[in-house]
């Protein structure tokens, strides 16, 4: 399947370059409200998920009630943009927080909060997958941060020859990015 990323935004383009490059492992894409970075995230997941059979990607988040009621809208969106008809290509599992892809990849949706029983966020590193975004940042910590930064690049990354990818999206905020 051939995807197509469009936008006449040229900082969105960049990270869109970065992502496909066979160098850059982070990529860190902020900015104001209404700046794109929900709909660059969206693109860049889905368009490898549905390029790529069978690999697996993430969506992080502090919170899943904000992924379901903010970041699926979006990714619903996209799918129209593309005029894919979104029930054809994805379908979400609500019980694992997953979309499965028709050509058997998957996106994963992960809570990030803070669990007092797992403060190093070790819960995060055992995952296996091609690549992954953290939506808002901020929100988050450090040390789920690096566990997930752990997580990407283990899963038929070698396969398709795809560089380990971790992009984060961000409003300006204090913290450790």
């Amino acid at each position: 399947m051939e995807i197509e990323f469009r936008t006449k935004n040229p900082k969105q383009l960049v990270a869109a370059e970065k992502w496909i490059d066979n160098y850059t492992e982070e990529i860190l894409y902020g900015g104001a409200k209404y700046g794109g970075k929900t709909y660059l995230g969206c693109s860049l997941i889905f368009g490898d998920a549905l390029i790529y059979p069978g690999t697996y990607y993430f969506i992080a988040r502090k919170t899943l009630a904000d992924l379901r009621k903010f970041t699926i809208p979006s990714i619903q969106e996209r799918f129209e943009h593309w005029k894919l008809e979104m029930d054809s290509y994805a379908k979400f599992n609500g019980q694992d927080s997953s979309f499965q892809i028709h050509n058997g990849s998957k996106v994963f949706l992960v809570e990030c909060s803070d669990i007092p029983s797992d403060p190093l966020f070790e819960r995060l590193g055992s995952m296996q997958m091609t690549r992954g975004w953290i939506e808002e940042g901020g929100e988050i910590a450090e040390a789920a941060k690096a566990n997930l930064f752990l997580s990407v690049g283990r899963w038929k990354n070698d396969q398709y020859n795809l560089k380990k990818k971790l992009l984060i999206t961000a409003n300006p905020k204090k913290g450790w990015m």
